[in-house]
């Protein structure tokens, strides 16, 4: 199994639970976040789990993209941008095509 830092994942009687796991930051969206929940949901497309339930810790699921890194965005470059925006949408689209069991 996978070791995260901004997630957490257990599986368990075919039902795989992915946890956004940054509570004191209410789980907004990091860049590393984001790859760390492309992974995971990578991974449970292709195994045998019928269910995955995406949740976050504390007291939010999720606050939206992380304020610290947007103040950061006059400083990117573009491929960093493009980049950005791929593992998003990536991220969405692993979340909604999930195979019929």
């Amino acid at each position: 199994m996978n070791r995260f830092e901004h997630i957490a994942v257990h599986s368990a009687n075919r039902v795989t639970t992915i946890t956004l796991n940054r509570p004191e930051k209410r789980n907004a969206l990091s860049p590393e976040m984001l790859e760390e929940l492309t992974q995971a949901l990578d991974k449970a497309q292709g195994c045998a789990c019928g269910v995955v339930i995406l949740t976050g810790a504390g007291s939010a699921f999720c606050a939206g993209m992380d304020l610290d890194h947007l103040q950061t965005i006059t400083a990117r470059t573009p491929q960093e941008h493009r980049g950005d925006s791929e593992r998003m949408a990536l991220c969405c689209a692993l979340s909604t095509t999930f195979p019929n069991r």
